[in-house]
């Protein structure tokens, strides 16, 4: 018999809403051609949302996907249904649960090339890190292999099926012991093989969580051992009868104090990491009363200040250009005004001028910025200053009332493949040192917030962290769903990575009915305020970790200022911007060789045209020519930069050298604006600058961070910030399912190699653009990406192509230019 199809993936389903996507995808995501195999999945009177979930999966899967409908309740029943309306070679009977690693059928292959291959069992073990499980499951592989009954998820040659007619509906529990068995015996008298499949396929441990192991090994041990009489119904009544029979419920006392006070150190000595000692730093600080505080921070910025004029090639040629001594900073403050701003655009043009001499040959940790405030950056740390900013987290998170024996819940994006086992495992230790539970999300759409609500329901812990949009969609759902909590869901949300405002936080508070606090924090400091109970909403800043300022557009970009001759007289030498590129590029030097010196027209010209894009520059000239007058120096310098650059210019003013005032007129109508951007001053938010104290490795003084707040205070026990108009996260709909785009980040990072990315809304289509680190690995990405998200246009582009939006020309990760909104 001729197959078209290879392999029949047949998959029973019994209110399976908040499992089915998950096989669907990993199945998707298997490296293999879809046209060589179908999944049959078999609907068993469900109650729940499977049918719609399943469906709605169908119509967005490039899989073919079989839904069919058996009435008679039973596991056995469904299958052999599927199975009946299969059209494979080969029937591979998996659970709703189950989730297939990327080589799934690959691996299958490598038997069925046998013509005389007929049955094989497949290795099974736990989905996540769990000690009991990993146990458990091995204890039953070790069963299957070593004894001459077979068990679990089997794949069966479907001539082999049909001879002993699937499995039989008479038995309640241990069906699939049973058929393998018959299986098994049917293969041996035609001389076909028997295998075991050992690349592992993961099972849900939900059963084990709810019903405990004991509780489920022993009917499952007296099945194995042949008595097949258990007065069992189906395995969905297996569940609610005997809920609390056999459970072995135990629990070690003060577990909780063991992981945070025993554990916690001794992870923190073997990781080679120093967090809680800082922690005291913190509490001497804030007992000090106000002008030591300020002497302490002016200390800090002075060391600071004095290392990096000292270790950073940056820094120190920076000082020597703008004559900026670090002394003076210990008798006035405001001396640091002298120096220019640091952007995100000066860190990438510069790269490792920024990093400390003395950590050359050490391991720096490294961070990307977020991109809502300007392009992601690449931020390093020292080993030091990382456990600073471990420290200074700890030490906010005090402030909502937890305690370091406190559980808590961590919101973490899903990740559509699973990650190596070793890496499950650091993840496993590291939660349990900190009392976490890791609850993964997605997308926002009911079913996906059932599952949340639940999982933090069972949990029961003080404290929650997350996204304040995926908390709010969280509320919606309770308030759409009638639930009326009796007590809060938790006590403490913390929100982090976005702006919250008063209708989210009023929204969780009434539906979750917990307490809400806000903080603020960035890759490039780590935590940098946080809301009090005194603080009426505004956030502490934490002093001792930054120095805070606020924006002075009068100050503008001091690198891009005209420079001056001795005598105080503008000539056309590049700026010390275009100096500082010039010098960090050998193929600027190589193709405008005097580009520093009075021969330097070309070199401006490359500049105008496209350098001042390439580096995110607002202004093609200094923005101070807004400001001063057009004497003769500065209309020299505009003629030869400009005029005698564009032909256009020539033609319209052929005699601008002797009489300019036609010239004089263009730019101020209408030349201006073709060169200049003027920072607009906004009389409620200014944009907060801030001053590394801690992160020696690559200091950052004077850096604008994007994010815009309505004012800095300097209260009696520190600085306070207000209103943060910063982080801005929207929501994005790809393949009818609505993401965060908090969501699409930590997945595309996790991709590695994507620099950067940007989706445009537009009536026909989503297109996703990717700025990549090379060529080379766009067909990789692409193939990975189309088997996440099949309707997506995918573009690859360079960083300068990204669209700014905005008043302030900000980058945006998402672009809506759709005209019907």
């Amino acid at each position: 018999m001729n197959y078209k199809i290879k392999y029949s993936v047949v998959i029973p389903c019994y209110n399976e809403e908040h499992f089915i996507s998950n096989i669907m995808k990993s199945l998707e995501l298997t490296d293999y051609d879809k046209s060589l195999f179908e999944v049959v999945v078999s609907l068993n009177n469900c109650q729940d949302r499977t049918e719609e979930v399943i469906l709605h999966y169908k119509s967005n899967s490039k899989m073919n996907i079989k839904v069919v409908y058996e009435d008679k309740a039973g596991v056995s029943f469904a299958r052999n249904f599927g199975a009946r309306n299969a059209q494979g070679k080969f029937f591979i009977f998996l659970d709703a649960d189950n989730v297939v690693q990327k080589s799934f059928f690959k691996d299958i292959d490598k038997f069925a090339s046998n013509q005389e291959f007929a049955v094989a069992t497949i290795k099974t073990m736990p989905d996540r890190v769990s000690i009991r499980g990993y146990l458990f499951f091995t204890l039953l592989e070790f069963i299957k292999i070593n004894f001459k009954k077979p068990f679990g998820k089997s794949i069966i040659r479907e001539d082999v099926f049909k001879k002993i007619k699937g499995f039989d509906t008479t038995i309640k529990l241990g069906e699939n012991i049973d058929v393998l068995i018959r299986a098994k015996i049917e293969a041996k008298k035609n001389n076909d093989t028997y295998m075991h499949l050992s690349n592992s396929i993961f099972c849900s441990l939900r059963r084990f969580d709810s019903e405990g192991y004991f509780r489920i090994a022993i009917p499952w041990a007296i099945a194995y051992l042949g008595i097949k009489t258990l007065d069992y119904k189906t395995y969905s009544d297996v569940e609610k009868e005997h809920k609390n029979d056999f459970r072995l419920n135990f629990k070690l006392p003060f577990i909780e104090y063991w992981h945070s006070y025993i554990l916690y150190p001794i992870l923190e000595k073997y990781q080679k990491r120093d967090i809680l000692s800082k922690f005291k730093h913190f509490i001497n600080f804030e007992k000090k009363v106000k002008n030591d505080k300020d002497k302490v921070v002016v200390n800090r910025i002075y060391n600071i200040l004095k290392e990096a004029e000292e270790f950073v090639p940056y820094y120190k040629k920076l000082f020597k250009d703008f004559d900026f001594n670090p002394e003076e900073i210990l008798n006035d403050i405001n001396y640091l005004n002298k120096l220019p701003y640091l952007t995100k655009e000066i860190i990438q043009r510069e790269g490792n001028n920024l990093i400390d001499t003395r950590y050359k040959n050490q391991v720096l940790h490294e961070r990307k910025t977020g991109g809502s405030t300007g392009t992601s950056t690449l931020i390093y740390y020292s080993q030091e200053a990382l456990d600073w900013t471990a420290s200074s987290n700890q030490y906010a998170i005090s402030w909502t009332g937890k305690k370091r024996h406190f559980k808590e819940i961590h919101l973490s994006s899903e990740f559509p493949e699973t990650f190596p086992l070793s890496d499950r495992i650091k993840e496993y230790i590291k939660c349990k040192a900190l009392n976490r539970i890791n609850v993964t999300t997605h997308s926002f759409d009911d079913v996906d917030m059932e599952e949340m609500y639940i999982k933090i329901k069972k949990a029961n812990v003080y404290y929650l962290e997350g996204h304040p949009s995926t908390l709010y969609a969280l509320a919606m759902y309770i308030k759409k769903s009638n639930i009326n909590l009796e007590k809060p869901l938790f006590n403490v949300f913390e929100s982090t990575g976005e702006v919250l405002d008063s209708i989210k936080r009023k929204t969780i508070e009434d539906y979750i009915k917990c307490k809400v606090y806000d903080r603020y924090g960035n890759a490039e400091f780590g935590v940098v305020a946080h809301e009090t109970d005194s603080s009426n909403h505004s956030l502490k800043v934490i002093d001792f970790m930054v120095y805070p300022e606020k924006f002075d557009y009068k100050q503008g970009d001091k690198e891009h200022l005209l420079r001056k001759d001795i005598n105080g007289m503008i000539t056309i030498f590049p700026t010390l911007k275009i100096e500082k590129i010039w010098k960090n590029r050998a193929d600027l030097q190589e193709v405008f060789p005097y580009g520093l010196t009075a021969q330097c027209n070309e070199l401006w010209k490359w500049w105008i045209n496209g350098g001042s894009i390439e580096y995110n520059s607002k202004s093609k000239l200094p923005s101070e020519l807004l400001y001063i007058d057009l004497t003769q120096d500065v209309l020299s310098f505009l003629i030869d930069i400009i005029w005698s650059n564009r032909i256009d210019l020539q033609e319209a003013f052929p005699f601008a050298y002797k009489s300019p005032d036609n010239f004089i007129k263009w730019w101020k109508e209408s030349g201006i604006n073709e060169y200049l951007y003027e920072e607009k001053e906004d009389n409620i938010y200014k944009e907060l600058v801030l001053t590394t104290l801690t992160n020696s490795a690559m200091p950052l003084i004077r850096y604008r961070t994007g994010d815009l707040i309505e004012s800095l205070e300097k209260r009696e026990d520190g600085y306070y910030i207000s209103n943060i108009q910063g982080r801005l996260h929207d929501l994005i709909t790809i393949d009818n399912k609505t993401y965060p785009t908090h969501y699409i980040q930590d997945l595309l990072d996790r991709v590695g190699n994507i620099i950067e990315f940007q989706i445009e809304m537009t009536d026909s289509k989503t297109i996703l653009y990717l700025v990549i680190a090379t060529k080379l690995e766009e067909d990789s990405i692409r193939e990975k990406l189309k088997s996440w998200w099949q309707n997506i246009d995918i573009r690859f582009v360079e960083l300068f192509e990204l669209k700014k939006v905005g008043w302030r020309d900000k980058f945006r990760y998402v672009i809506d230019s759709r005209k019907n909104k």
